[in-house]
């Protein structure tokens, strides 16, 4: 296969998901005729028996790479230092990719030139629940974005599916390279320490209002349970992001987007138990205060005003509470 010419190369991260990746892997081989499309299995050091279904995997475009175990930052990173396409997608072995998605996107690219492809996503937990688009509906819905437009809506909580996951956008790998912007290695969130930086070196950002990916919600992963490490992971990148003297957003969307993952991380410290993790609870109440009121949107005023007056957690529990409450026969 000449790899000279690949449009696109989908970078996917595996790590003993061998009862799963058999769902993704049959999407995947109907682009196995696809010479514009290129896919790297990229092995993270599976324990599971996984490599058995990947040693057995035999197309042209098709190229899988074992590595020893060191993370997704990690493989991510060797991904797109493999990669040969204009374009790379991120995406992890337990997930699932409707492949019909793809080819629609390269007839796009034929004709209008994009640095960066947001679309939205779906969870699930059975994918039996799981219906692609009949051919009907299958329509794409765009909107061109700038890069303040396309910022706003990552902060909007209307927004729940558009989010910031590598694996929620198509980016032009130069982005990546020219910019030596990589995933953080042994950190989680490295999502939120690196796709900002992709959007601000942006000129064009495709909106497609579709979902494209199908994320396997999955107990004990990362964004269903949390350790004080997430919290101090997560910390340190919005700590990143306000340091960064670079960035092109205006001061509001920056206060916005500080606040929501700051909030977000003091969620999290709330399902610790351990009462070391109070004097980082007293440090993000802190970082929270310091944000200009007068700059947040309405919903984050309102958490605002309930951190000042120290009762986020009371609110949060007697939502929970009410919501329970609801939802008995």
């Amino acid at each position: 296969m000449n790899r000279q010419n690949i449009e696109l190369s989908i970078v996917v991260a595996i790590y003993n998901v061998r009862v799963e990746f058999g769902e993704l892997l049959n999407e995947l081989k109907k682009l196995s005729k696809i010479s514009q499309v290129e896919v790297l299995f990229m092995n993270d050091g599976s324990t599971d028996g996984v490599e058995a279904i990947l040693s057995k995997i035999n197309y042209d475009n098709f190229i899988t790479v074992t590595r020893q175990n060191g993370g997704l930052s990690y493989i991510r990173n060797e991904g797109l230092k493999l990669s040969q396409g204009r374009y790379v997608w991120f995406i992890d072995g337990d997930d699932i990719i409707d492949s019909s998605f793809v080819l629609r996107i390269l007839k796009i690219l034929e004709k209008q030139e994009s640095d960066f492809i947001q679309f939205y996503y779906k969870r699930f937990s059975d994918s039996l629940g799981i219906t692609f688009p009949e051919q009907s509906e299958k329509k794409l819905r765009m909107q061109w974005l700038s890069v303040d437009q396309w910022f706003s809506k990552l902060i909007d909580p209307k927004e729940q599916q558009f989010e910031n996951y590598a694996w929620a956008h198509i980016v032009k790998r130069s982005i990546y390279t020219s910019n030596n912007v990589a995933f953080p290695i042994g950190r989680n969130y490295e999502d939120v320490a690196t796709t900002y930086k992709l959007a601000n070196k942006t000129s064009k950002i495709l909106f497609i209002k579709n979902v494209a990916y199908y994320y396997r919600d999955r107990p004990g992963s990362i964004t269903n349970s949390y350790t004080k490490i997430d919290v101090e992971d997560l910390l340190l990148s919005i700590n990143e992001f306000k340091s960064n003297k670079l960035l092109v957003f205006s001061a509001k969307l920056k206060t916005n987007f500080t606040h929501r993952y700051l909030v977000g991380a003091y969620y999290m410290n709330m399902q610790l138990e351990d009462d070391l993790n109070k004097n980082l609870k007293k440090q993000l109440r802190s970082e929270i205060l310091e944000n200009n009121f007068l700059l947040l949107n309405l919903k984050f005023k309102f958490e605002y005003i309930l951190f000042l007056f120290n009762i986020y957690e009371f609110y949060i529990g007697t939502k929970s509470f009410v919501k329970n409450y609801k939802g008995k026969p």
